[in-house]
């Protein structure tokens, strides 16, 4: 009886230590998965940097020469991770990239994905008047710079103080919003 419950026990201390060292080892591979997939949003950015124009629609791998980094293929094998960058366009000054990395089979398959998006930052520019503001805030058609705030009252308009900034010709210095 004592042999049975011995054995008993031991078998379940077995299971119990197989099952928690695959759980650690699935955790590690997902970690390092998570690492690859931001390394590849980490290369699209940097080569959005360089120009907006290198970010082409489509699935791709990614390299380094050196400290350049350039999209190869439709993917990257790094062991036994597969990493893919794929870019589609949002509008004309923006791309969504989504870094997967896919990894193994038998016992701990996985995949992961992380998200951003890239702007042609450099070829964006916003002015901001008074009106600009006003509309920003989404409950004002236009906006008016104005000596003062009473001369806001005395026409129907609120003053907002945060488009002060935008009215920079003497003596107007009051941002008045139109609703």
């Amino acid at each position: 009886m004592a042999g049975a419950i011995l054995a008993l026990v031991t078998v379940g201390l077995i299971g119990a230590f197989d099952y928690f060292s695959r759980a650690v080892f699935s955790s590690s591979l997902r970690a390092r998965a998570v690492f690859l997939a931001a390394g590849g949003l980490e290369a699209a950015r940097n080569l959005n940097s360089e120009n907006f124009s290198n970010l082409v629609d489509g699935p791709h791998g990614i390299s380094t020469a050196g400290t350049q980094w350039s999209f190869v293929g439709v993917n990257d094998v790094v062991d036994v991770f597969t990493r893919s960058i794929t870019i589609s366009t949002v509008d004309v000054n923006t791309k969504q990239v989504v870094s997967t990395v896919n990894w193994g089979s038998g016992f701990f398959p996985g995949s992961v994905s992380l998200v951003t998006y890239l702007t042609k930052w450099n070829n964006i520019t916003t002015t901001f008047t008074c009106a600009t503001y006003c509309q920003s805030l989404g409950s004002y058609t236009t906006g008016t710079c104005r000596q003062s705030a009473t001369q806001c009252r005395n026409r129907g308009e609120i003053n907002e103080a945060g488009g002060n900034q935008y009215c920079t010709v003497n003596p107007n210095k009051t941002c008045c919003c139109r609703p």
